[in-house]
C-alpha cells in the first residue's frame, strides 16, 4: 500500500510540472509509461531470502570509529577467543549500528562477534551477547567492499524488504564467509551474506 501511495504521488507531481496546455500536450511524449515504471520498481533481486535463526550466544567485540580497523578487529578478535579458549564457530560477523553516509568515521559504532558453541565465560576487552533477531532477510555477495558496489547491494535488499512487505527491525549484519582481502587493483574484497533483521508487516496495514 505504501508503495502505491508513492507512485500516485510521483505521478501526481509529475504532471503538476507539465504547465499550460501546450506544455501538457508535449510532455505526453516525453512522459514515462506508469505501468512500466510501476513494474520497475516493484522488481526486486530474487536472490534475496528470508531466513529464521534461532537464538544463540555471541562474544562481541566493540567498537567506536572508523571501518579501517577492520583489520586490527579481526585479529584482536581472534588472539582473544584463543587466548580465552572460548569454543566458537570459526565465521566472523560484522554488525552495524549506524549508516556511514550519514555518520562521520570517528563515531562509527559497531562490533564484529563470533558465535559461542554453548554460553561460556567471556572476558574483557570481549562481552557475552545473545542473538535476537530470529528472521532476517538476506542477500549473498561477492565482490569489493567499496561504497558503490556494497552500497548497491545493501540498497537491493532493503528495496526487497520494502516491496514484499516486511520491516527492518535491527542493525546491518555481515557475514563474513571469507575474510576481506586485496586485489590486484588494491581493492578489499570478500564474501559475504548480508543479514536485515525484519518482521512481516501486518497485513492489515
Amino acid at each position: 500500500m505504501k508503495i502505491m501511495i508513492f507512485l500516485m504521488v510521483f505521478a501526481l507531481s509529475i504532471s503538476t510540472l507539465t504547465g499550460s496546455p501546450a506544455a501538457q500536450e508535449n510532455s505526453k511524449k516525453s512522459m514515462p509509461d506508469m505501468n512500466k515504471f510501476k513494474e520497475m520498481m516493484m522488481k526486486t533481486d530474487e536472490s534475496v531470502e528470508i531466513r529464521e535463526i534461532p537464538s544463540f550466544f555471541y562474544c562481541s567485540l566493540e567498537i567506536t570509529g572508523s571501518y579501517e580497523q577492520h583489520e586490527t578487529a579481526f585479529n584482536t578478535l581472534n588472539a582473544e577467543v584463543n587466548k580465552q579458549k572460548l569454543k566458537t564457530d570459526p565465521v566472523i560477523f560484522g554488525i552495524y549500528f549506524d549508516n556511514p553516509s550519514m555518520t562521520s568515521a570517528e563515531e562509527l559504532h559497531w562490533e564484529i562477534i563470533m558465535a559461542l558453541k554453548e554460553k561460556q565465560t567471556v572476558k574483557p576487552p570481549l562481552k557475552l551477547k545473545e542473538w535476537k533477531f530470529p528472521l532476517v532477510a538476506l542477500k549473498h555477495y561477492e565482490g569489493p567492499f567499496n561504497k558503490d558496489a556494497l552500497g548497491s547491494a545493501f540498497m537491493a535488499i532493503f528495496k526487497w524488504i520494502a516491496v514484499n512487505g516486511y520491516t527492518p527491525v535491527g542493525p546491518m549484519i555481515e557475514k563474513y564467509i571469507s575474510l576481506p582481502e586485496k586485489n590486484k587493483a588494491g581493492e578489499m574484497c570478500g564474501k559475504i551474506e548480508i543479514l536485515i533483521p525484519v518482521e512481516k508487516n501486518d497485513s492489515s496495514e
